[in-house]
């Protein structure tokens, strides 16, 4: 190159490298549309390329370039420091179409690695991008495409809905047919989770004929199956099993193994909803068999739990019992990868903020000191980030602990009446309640974990796994045996069971079994009470539990615990809590509220329905505290016959 450029004038010295650049992204640019990618070494020269012509839009380019590169080779954690460099080359710089290719292309890397909060982030700032540049409203649709995909891993379909209709209305605006279809069809499926089965069909037969007109098979497939799914909750099953063999039909066409797994999984639904088990078991075999062929994990949780109901409803209680077993594990196991993903995409984070720190302090060596006052502030903003970045964390961890605790719905089923009052001090808890539908009895627990926050919350999930583990495998437990094998469990968990003398954690628990007919609980504990307040009564029976928690150093690992079983009768209220809200300073006294004072709220509390109790407990602790900081987690529950 330099030879070439010793042979024409110097006014052409420059423009010869920058033809060239210009030249190489627009190829680059025409490769992408086609759905292709340019080769690595291509873009490297054409990143050397605009880097010796100081071009800082022609370097932002190829960084994109090179960033689409390395997020295909699988190395999301390059693409991300690649695109953070190009975004902010390309801050000073007026072109606002690559600024946004890069943000989205940062949000679909976030998305990538279900880091779904992050990645609304970049399409949000790509949102901005275009209001304020109209030319640019053409690449809107897309944009809300994404946004509402988003939206929809994390299940917040409202959001989705909304998102999707504004790009089915920019798709039609700008007349793109395969859009219009895709949109319609987003907007069908999301409608008929939401349960708007009207508005939905329409959106669904309207994707499936666009899609068939277009030679889309894939899409028309997808689009017949859930107007199948559509009629199935609709209860109008000859014209599910129409629409379900109009797809198979297809299928046989086609030969797409996704899509069948989906309509197999879906057409078992349907049998089972018609009472014809054999069959649907048939179809959940061959289902299973795709879908652990694709590694389709979320199909295949849909078929153990499809597996556990057509068993319990044939009264093959044993293999719906193993079925339910193989559904909890795997959805223990989506929520741990979903998690290890989320570390792994916080310490790719973490690492590239030290890499991009590295750089900057080199950078820093030979300016003035304004300029290292300017990147100090910089850092400022990095560490703000991080923060940001952390809470964000701990709200996603936040919503995993949340999905773990059992739902109002799933106590009502064998408690009609209870209530929960659960209160972190922080955004996750070491307090959890738990519970589990034996059929002929039911099991209840109140439980406080070692610490709070971060190191309560890891406790808690590891407590509420184990006891689902131990009570899934032998359901017919009673409470002093749980409690016996818990402290076991918890004690090999945490390798306390060698003399890991660094690891005092466990947890204190008031756990009772309530036989579904006659009402007789059966309660054990450990550090934590019963309170019982039969019907008409005027003081309060506490039944107390055993001294000491469960798991640490200190605590055997052949444990016995005492056992109480008391009658309830109709109009008995049973309350289990933790320590956090007898220990909870009071900003008037400057004191813990201590037993006494709680056992009179109770008293007070026995008269007023158990749906209304949650906030009456949260009424009188915000009366009681004031301004005072919390001071542990809080969690007091209730329930009667």
């Amino acid at each position: 190159m330099n030879t070439l450029l010793h042979k024409v004038p110097e006014s052409q010295a420059i423009e010869l490298p920058a033809l060239e650049t210009s030249r190489m992204l627009t190829g680059f640019a025409s490769l992408i549309s086609a759905g292709k990618l340019p080769e690595k070494k291509d873009v490297l020269f054409a990143l050397a390329l605009s880097r010796e012509l100081r071009n800082q839009a022609y370097i932002g380019q190829s960084l994109y370039y090179l960033a689409q590169v390395f997020l295909a080779d699988e190395n999301p954690r390059q693409s991300l420091i690649i695109l953070d460099e190009a975004k902010k080359l390309l801050a000073g710089e007026d072109k606002p179409l690559v600024m946004l290719q890069c943000l989205e292309l940062t949000g679909k890397v976030y998305q990538s690695l279900e880091d779904c909060e992050m990645a609304l982030g970049e399409y949000f700032s790509a949102l901005e991008i275009i209001n304020e540049n109209l030319s640019l409203e053409y690449c809107k649709g897309s944009l809300h495409h994404k946004i509402g995909m988003a939206f929809k891993s994390t299940r917040d379909f409202d959001n989705a809905v909304s998102h999707f209709r504004k790009y089915l209305h920019l798709s039609e605006k700008y007349k793109q047919s395969n859009d219009i279809a895709q949109a319609c069809f987003e907007l069908g499926n999301m409608l008929t989770l939401s349960d708007e089965y009207a508005e939905a069909a329409v959106y669904l037969r309207k994707s499936q004929e666009m899609a068939f007109v277009m030679g889309n098979k894939h899409l028309e497939l997808f689009a017949l199956v859930t107007r199948a799914i559509l009629k199935t909750r609709l209860r109008q099953f000859k014209k599910a099993m129409a629409l379900f063999e109009e797809a198979e039909t297809g299928i046989l066409a086609n030969g797409n193994e996704e899509i069948k797994a989906h309509l197999l999984r879906s057409k078992a639904k349907l049998f089972i909803d018609m009472e014809l088990y054999p069959e649907a078991l048939q179809l959940l075999d061959e289902a299973r068999m795709l879908a652990e062929k694709l590694k389709l994990n979320q199909v295949l949780l849909m078929v153990y739990k499809f597996y556990t109901v057509a068993h319990e409803a044939m009264g093959k209680f044993q293999s719906a019992l193993e079925f339910n077993k193989l559904h909890f594990n795997l959805e223990k196991k989506i929520l741990e990868d979903r998690s290890k993903t989320r570390v792994h995409g916080l310490q790719m984070k973490f690492q590239m903020e030290e890499v991009l720190k590295e750089n900057e302090i080199f950078k820093l060596k030979n300016v003035v000191l304004q300029q290292a006052n300017d990147k100090i502030l910089q850092q400022k903003n990095k560490i703000e980030a991080f923060h940001t970045e952390l809470t964000s964390s701990l709200t996603y961890a936040s919503k995993i602990q949340r999905a773990i605790l059992p739902l109002k719905e799933e106590i009502s089923e064998t408690l009609p009446g209870h209530f929960v009052f659960w209160k972190p001090r922080d955004v996750v808890s070491g307090d959890f309640y738990w519970h589990f539908n034996a059929k002929t009895h039911t099991y209840i627990a109140a439980a406080d974990c070692t610490g709070h926050g971060v190191p309560g919350a890891f406790m808690s999930m590891i407590s509420n796994t184990i006891l689902n583990e131990v009570v899934g495998s032998n359901p017919n437990l009673s409470p002093a045996e749980i409690l016996t094998m818990l402290n076991l469990e918890i004690k090999k968990a945490l390798k306390q069971d060698l003399g890991e003398k660094e690891s005092h954690d466990g947890l204190d628990i008031a756990l009772c079994k309530i036989d579904n007919t006659s009402g007789v609980i059966t309660f054990s504990g450990a550090n934590r009470p019963l309170y019982l307040v039969k019907k008409g009564a005027d003081e309060i029976t506490e039944i107390k539990s055993d001294k000491g928690s469960i798991g640490g150093m200190h605590s055997h690992n052949d444990r016995f615990f005492a056992q109480h079983s008391i009658q309830l009768e109709k109009g008995d209220r049973v309350y289990l809590f933790t320590d956090g809200i007898t220990d909870q300073f009071g900003e008037d006294t400057n004191k813990k509220l201590r037993p006494v004072n709680f056992r009179t709220w109770v008293m007070e509390s026995a008269g007023i329905p158990f749906d209304e109790l949650e906030h009456y407990y949260a009424g009188k602790l915000a009366e009681w505290q004031k301004e005072e900081n919390q001071t542990d987690d809080i969690l007091v529950m209730g329930f009667g016959l």
